[in-house]
């Protein structure tokens, strides 16, 4: 029968119905609609959901401290009651309660939100549709995971290459010891180590006490023991005499490894021939053994010497120390502080050092002039002490230079000049003395009579003599000069 009129098609049937995934939110964002392939996506059931806030029977998975998918959702709700537009979301992570109610489960959605609009342009319902891109997702994931695990796997062989060249170059071998049967496997570096070759067939610990020298071997033991009683580190230093013959110093360390109850079972670690640190730290000792007889020696000769040294220690001339010549000749403690450029509550007080007749300013000083750079030679000035005495001196300065040849101190030689210069002074005084005797002996010569002169000429003093008689005065003067 054909009928003249369609009947009215059952809108809500076709709604509820429908293939896609459709919910209906009021302008509240209360759900008023969904289909049944949505609330079966979602686990729900319609009576559950209809007239509730969409929020409350989609919330996010408490357990996820990261989800914020219901912010996500309702900022694109917000965006399409504001602007009456359709919202588009990208692919979001929004778990969904498990049907039985017990916990969440994953599920990834690609939401659009459409407006259904008034007559008036308003916004009457928001339409949300959603697709489920879960196993899309999820395989993406385990794609990348996938690479990632292959990028580590690439990265962990080329890190174990680098490991085992680096331990290969500097000569480390590695060991794993059985605390069972004492049997452990080795690197090829480690049987190198022992003298061998190739990598024997089997290797225990008894085997390398045997290598240990005799002389060490309890000590070795009783380390190992210790180690397995306390469950603490093994780290030991001994010689060993190798499969050649030659002796050998190794250094090894090792850590328990446990099992799955937390019993140790191993102990992993690595050995390393230490020959050659050993003979350098030798070598060193004798050399600094050496150096400290030689300096030993240089201070002896320093304070031997008669002449008074002094070390300047500082560029600034704060600190310097003297010989025993130096003490005595500044008369000062043996080993006391010398500068007068020392702080004031350990600078010496008993002298003072002048020149020309004026005491000289610190810069002006041998010492310090050689502490800055300046070499210095036969400086004159003289030390004037707290008792009256006075003392001449010369000094002598010569920078010390740091590993950059920057003054870093000096050595100050002084020269007691006293003697010498009084032994001038008294040649000055013999001197003027003759002069002086000279000038009278020529005024005695001026006023003796000039028969004298002829006397003496031909007879010496005896002519004199007789040429005087009767001028007593005269024959004294003669007789003195």
């Amino acid at each position: 029968m054909i009928h003249d009129a369609f009947d009215e098609p059952d809108f809500k049937l076709l709604f509820e119905q429908a293939p896609a995934r459709y919910m209906v939110l009021d302008p509240y964002l209360r759900i008023v609609a969904a289909s049944d392939a949505y609330l079966q996506a979602t686990g729900t059931r319609r009576e559950a959901i209809i007239g509730r806030d969409v929020c409350d029977v989609f919330p996010d998975n408490p357990d996820d401290p990261e989800a914020d998918a219901v912010r996500s959702a309702m900022a694109s709700f917000q965006r399409v009651l504001r602007t009456g537009q359709t919202d588009a979301m990208v692919a979001q992570r929004h778990d969904v309660r498990k049907p039985e109610g017990d916990g969440f489960e994953t599920h990834y959605w690609r939401p659009v939100n459409s407006p259904i609009l008034n007559p008036d342009g308003s916004v009457a319902f928001i339409l949300h549709r959603v697709e489920d891109v879960t196993e899309f997702i999820e395989l993406q994931q385990h794609d990348v995971e996938q690479a990632q695990l292959s990028e580590a796997q690439h990265a962990l062989r080329e890190s174990e290459a680098r490991l085992r060249f680096a331990m290969e170059t500097a000569h480390i071998g590695t060991w794993d010891l059985d605390l069972v049967d004492h049997s452990a496997f080795r690197s090829p570096e480690h049987d190198r180590i022992f003298g061998y070759a190739e990598l024997l067939p089997r290797w225990t610990f008894e085997m390398f006490l045997e290598h240990v020298l005799p002389e060490e071997r309890v000590r070795v033991a009783g380390l190992f023991q210790h180690a397995v009683d306390t469950r603490s580190d093994w780290n030991f230093e001994c010689r060993i005499r190798r499969n050649d013959g030659a002796v050998r110093w190794i250094w090894a360390a090792g850590r328990h490894q446990s099992d799955a109850s937390g019993t140790p079972r191993r102990i992993t670690g690595i050995v390393q021939d230490i020959t050659d640190r050993k003979q350098a730290e030798e070598a060193l000792r004798d050399s600094e053994r050496r150096i400290r007889e030689r300096a030993e020696e240089l201070a002896v000769m320093l304070d031997a010497l008669p002449t008074p040294v002094i070390i300047v220690h500082d560029r600034d001339a704060l600190h310097m120390t003297g010989n025993r010549a130096a003490d005595e000749l500044l008369k000062h403690p043996r080993g006391a502080e010398i500068s007068l450029s020392a702080p004031p509550e350990v600078k010496p007080r008993n002298f003072i050092a002048v020149k020309d007749g004026r005491e000289l300013r610190l810069e002006e000083l041998p010492a310090q002039r050689a502490a800055r750079g300046e070499q210095v030679q036969d400086f004159e000035f003289s030390l004037i002490y707290d008792d009256g005495a006075i003392r001449h001196v010369l000094g002598y300065g010569t920078p010390l230079l740091d590993e950059q040849g920057r003054p870093r101190g000096a050595v100050h030689v002084l020269v007691d000049i006293t003697d010498r210069k009084q032994a001038e002074q008294a040649l000055r005084q013999s001197k003027e003395r003759e002069r002086l005797r000279a000038q009278e002996l020529a005024t005695v010569l001026d006023a003796v009579p000039a028969a004298a002169h002829d006397n003496f000429s031909n007879t010496g003093w005896a002519g004199v003599s007789r040429a005087v008689q009767g001028h007593p005065a005269l024959v004294v003067v003669v007789m003195t000069v």
